[in-house]
């Protein structure tokens, strides 16, 4: 028991280092503006450009879907949120599929572009 009590805050702090580094405005997951069948989508990036993107990380993940399952979770805890389809649970691997991140309190917005934390 006392291992895993040790283990959570190390696997906690793994993961907002990791979601720190998804969210870097030069080395993160590519977030823009973007656009699909006539509607524009602001600061939000790629389903299958976060996968090619963890894949790149050498986090132990090998297929690409170990990064979706992983990538799925996050999803669902908070994360992250679909832009273009309506089913909150899936996280797809598709260039169509956009996502946006979350506001985090303990994160600072990299831009003022985003709009998100400098009202």
């Amino acid at each position: 028991m006392a291992a895993r009590a040790q283990t959570e805050p190390t696997l906690a702090k793994s993961l907002v280092s990791l979601i720190e580094r998804m969210r870097h405005p030069q080395t993160g997951v590519p977030v823009k503006d973007r656009s699909r069948l006539l509607r524009a989508y602001k600061a939000c990036f790629v389903g299958s450009e976060m996968v090619s993107w963890l894949l790149f990380q050498r986090l132990g993940m090998k297929t690409r879907p170990e990064a979706v399952q992983l990538l799925r979770l996050m999803m669902t805890r908070g994360v992250f949120y679909p832009l273009t389809h309506t089913n909150k649970r899936q996280f797809r691997d598709s260039t169509t599929s956009f996502y946006r991140f979350y506001v985090c309190l303990l994160y600072t917005s990299p831009s003022p572009r985003d709009g998100l934390l400098s009202r």
